[in-house]
């Protein structure tokens, strides 16, 4: 019987092929299915709405889970409303930018070789059960995180700009800056995933998720250098360390 996870673009990966064409293809997916994306239809659809507000109450998830679960203690109020006020002020462009159908989990992990296809069509997707209307680059970010693994392939400027130059594709970004900075719309999400697996740990016992902690922790330090992020970092100097 064939063993389908052979074509499994994390574990080719993993596996040491050369990452960057599959890199590259999965964005093209993407592209095509930013173009194809119909804005009208999509507002008929039961879809959930990833705007600031949704992405600040997943974020929130390190304030419920991972304090506790670091400090053996609950957050303090002073600790949980500067935490929300700092998000509320990196989160806020997030309902200004161009939407598009989000997948959410887009990672080589999730996505399969289909060798009788050519092109985008050759890459399959799976775990999109939670995706929705978000921003449009959030999936590009996803895709170019290092939380897994070390990217060996695209950067986030390398697959935005293959987003914004890709034949019409230019038209559904407002600028090359919001396209440049597609790692931005992703940041929200690494803290409430430190949440979420201490919440899976907490009430499940569960833990062989914490061992993505500490290169989280990592990705996150160097995320915290960008200007977007300075009232997290201002946060986490006054309030930590959290690890």
């Amino acid at each position: 019987m064939e063993d389908f996870g052979d074509r499994n673009f994390g574990r080719m990966i993993n596996g040491g092929a050369d990452a960057m064409p599959l890199y590259r293809r999965a964005v093209d997916m993407l592209v095509h299915m930013h173009k194809v994306f119909n804005r009208d239809a999509a507002r008929n659809l039961d879809l959930p709405l990833f705007g600031a507000a949704l992405f600040a109450s997943q974020v929130e998830l390190f304030i419920d889970y991972w304090i506790p679960h670091e400090k053996k203690r609950e957050a303090t109020r002073e600790e949980s409303e500067s935490f929300r006020e700092a998000w509320k002020q990196t989160l806020k462009i997030i309902d200004r930018l161009p939407q598009s159908f989000m997948l959410r989990d887009f990672m080589p992990d999730n996505l399969m070789e289909l060798p009788d296809r050519k092109d985008w069509k050759s890459v399959g997707v799976l775990d999109f059960q939670d995706g929705g209307i978000g921003p449009l680059p959030y999936d590009i970010a996803s895709l170019c995180e290092m939380v897994r693994r070390d990217t060996g392939g695209l950067s986030v400027m390398d697959g935005a700009d293959r987003l914004l130059y890709w034949e019409g594709a230019a038209e559904l970004i407002e600028s090359r800056v919001c396209a440049a900075r597609a790692g931005f719309y992703r940041r929200s999400g690494i803290r409430g995933f430190l949440g979420i697996i201490a919440r899976i740990a907490i009430k499940t016992g569960r833990t062989e998720k914490m061992a993505f902690a500490p290169r989280i922790w990592a990705f996150l330090d160097e995320l915290l250098q960008d200007i977007a992020l300075r009232p997290i970092a201002a946060w986490m100097d006054e309030f930590g360390p959290f690890r």
